[in-house]
């Protein structure tokens, strides 16, 4: 789910534990979405991105964009949470 709506998502690629890539449909919009990871002396470094495509996307791509950052912010919160707690 982002954003309190469902989303159906494939797996494209995965490069375990440096890299996944999925896509994702929900009404109106397709996404495609990059998470890497990188080693950094002792951290993990955490980058991400993802493009919309559809009309949705079209139609209300400031929306989508703020939707598309709490998301991340919350993903990356819970990240942290996960990884700090092992």
């Amino acid at each position: 789910k982002a954003g309190g709506t469902s989303i159906t998502s494939t797996i494209l690629e995965m490069e375990y534990p440096r890299r996944i890539v999925w896509s994702g449909k929900t009404f109106g919009v397709n996404a495609f979405h990059l998470w890497e990871f990188e080693d950094r002396e002792g951290a993990t470094v955490v980058r991400t991105t993802e493009c919309f495509h559809g009309w949705l996307a079209r139609l209300l791509p400031k929306m989508l964009q703020k939707t598309l950052d709490d998301s991340l912010d919350l993903w990356l919160s819970d990240l942290v949470i996960k990884a700090e707690s092992h």
